[in-house]
């Protein structure tokens, strides 16, 4: 019993540090460290389908089959493509919880998008894929609990930050996947709140890189020119050399001044979520790690009771540094949601990543993901020409024959509609690149790798036979020449998307073949020898 009161009373503390730490005071009132003061001058209100608006007295009117009032409009079926409004407060107001649930898919929570509007700014100061604004990356369900999130296995999801503002807070979802899913929600919130016209408003902005660019760190937090107070972030990271130790980076912070060198600077990205000597899935309540599985990593930290604050500017990055017989650097896959405060008006968030940049090479089923490269063999593939084609230390590589001989290699198996992952690199010269719909060499599309004169063209170009360039990547800059890159393709119908390192390079509409073979080329002729591709994965998830 002792012990038991003990834990409580600690936790009860932690929360009120967290909490007190984020200005949930209204005057001397602390409403997690005082709940018996009942004169606060605040008024609770809560929005739901039950009650849409939070008007007094509106609550749970619809009907069910048990009558008026009788569990009647819980829920909705947000349909793919739709966007529902959450709420449409007047304030002066605080959202003080949102609890959400839907699907427990990983597509389906990287596909909804929450955004949020404060004191009617054009712009969203929030705009996050659901799963990570409310606590974990890649999709992946792991229940726990931090400071700021606590998880169902189920995929109830809860967010406790609170969120405040002076004239009016909106909030949306917006399904861009690609099927329809149950949707249920409450936001709970009070009204009548005191807040100074420049208190700081929850902003979050989701970014990721798949993959990273070498010596060119991932930015948590592009540079904002207003004062502000850094949260934490939900941290994802994907692998891409299984067996090495990825995570010797350290975490930057440039604020009020600094350029070159940081004011702060952490020691190692374990170290920077409260973990040491590698990774360990243990969350804590301002640090942690909720995933650690094969390759995959979701970490998090949270400044409440350590604040990191600035008055006129401020940029975060971490670096992505490896251990392979010493510090090495390394290119992987990382993303974040990064969670701060600063008054409005603020600058627009980036441009966050579009729906099949966010929900490539995420956590799925494996029976989901058909992986056409099995790192050990040719199994499943076909050659055609005199390339050489073999697997050595597990990637796949393409060279020319003799004499500078051209060849192909194919999938025997066929696709019609999906989205394609292709990680590679290249010896330059190099004249290549990734066929899919394959049906002959006059009926088919190449997400080419190349670095073509007339016209200017460069890898990330889509060709199409008889037609030659269908849309042309002009941007060099785009293209890590001596490290790995990332092309996707997705197809389907007659619409065909190439991206390139996170860009999109192609977008069009066109019927020469809606189905084929996936595969790649190696060019003939001297002026590419001794060329050679090297595939370290090829993946494919069918639509």
């Amino acid at each position: 019993m002792v012990n038991r009161f003990f834990f409580a009373k600690v936790l009860f503390l932690a929360l009120f540090v967290a909490m007190s730490g984020l200005g949930v005071c209204l005057g001397a009132v602390d409403i997690i460290a005082e709940p018996y003061l009942l004169d606060t001058g605040l008024v609770s209100r809560s929005i739901s389908f039950e009650n849409p608006t939070g008007d007094p007295g509106q609550g749970g009117k619809s009907a069910s089959r048990l009558g008026a009032g009788r569990k009647g409009s819980p829920a909705m079926t947000l349909n793919a493509g739709q966007e529902v409004q959450l709420c449409d407060i007047e304030g002066p107001g605080t959202i003080r919880h949102i609890w959400m649930t839907t699907s427990n898919n990983p597509l389906n929570l990287r596909s909804l998008v929450l955004r949020a509007w404060w004191d009617g700014q054009k712009h969203p100061s929030i705009e996050c894929p659901i799963g990570d604004l409310m606590g974990f990356a890649h999709g992946k369900v792991m229940p726990y609990h931090s400071a700021v999130h606590s998880l169902g296995r189920n995929a109830g999801m809860n967010i406790w930050l609170p969120m405040p503002f002076n004239k009016r807070a909106k909030i949306t979802l917006t399904n861009e996947g690609e099927k329809n899913v149950p949707l249920f929600y409450q936001i709970d919130y009070t009204i009548k709140d005191k807040h100074p016209d420049d208190v700081g408003r929850l902003h979050v902005l989701f970014r990721r890189e798949n993959p990273t660019t070498t010596k060119k760190d991932f930015v948590m937090l592009p540079q904002r020119k207003n004062k502000g107070r850094f949260i934490g972030a939900v941290i994802g990271i994907r692998n891409l050399t299984s067996g090495q130790w990825w995570g010797e980076g350290e975490i930057k912070v440039y604020m009020d001044g600094d350029t070159e060198y940081p004011t702060i600077c952490g020691t190692g990205s374990e170290d920077y979520v409260g973990l040491s000597y590698g990774m360990q899935q243990t969350p804590y309540l301002y640090n942690g790690c909720n995933l650690d599985e094969n390759n995959f990593v979701s970490m998090y930290r949270w400044h409440l009771p350590d604040p990191i604050s600035w008055q006129k500017e401020c940029r975060i990055t971490i670096q992505q540094i490896a251990w392979k017989n010493g510090l090495a650097e390394t290119q992987d896959d990382w993303s974040s949601a990064t969670f701060w405060y600063e008054p409005v008006p603020s600058a627009a968030l980036p441009e966050m990543p579009d729906v099949t940049l966010r929900t490539v090479n995420i956590w799925s089923d494996p029976k989901d993901i058909v992986k056409l490269f099995n790192g050990k063999d040719l199994t499943g593939w076909e050659t055609s020409g005199d390339a050489k084609w073999s697997v050595q230390d597990g990637m796949l590589v393409g060279t020319q024959g003799e004499n500078n001989a051209p060849g192909d290699l194919f999938t025997k198996e066929s696709y019609k509609d999906f989205v394609a992952t292709l990680t590679y690199r290249t010896e330059w010269p190099c004249n290549s690149g990734l066929w899919f719909r394959f049906q002959s060499p006059n009926k088919a599309y190449q997400a080419d790798i190349l670095e073509y004169k007339k016209p200017v063209a460069w890898s990330g170009t889509l060709y199409c036979p008889g037609k030659l360039f269908l849309a042309i990547n002009e941007d060099k800059t785009l293209v890590n020449r001596d490290d790995w890159n990332t092309i996707i393709v997705r197809a389907k119908g007659d619409h065909v998307q190439v991206w390139l390192n996170g860009r999109k390079t192609a977008d069009v509409h066109d019927e020469t073949t809606d189905s084929g073979k996936l595969g790649f080329q190696v060019h003939p002729g001297a002026e590419f020898g001794p060329m050679k591709i090297v595939i370290r994965e090829l993946s494919l998830r069918p639509l």
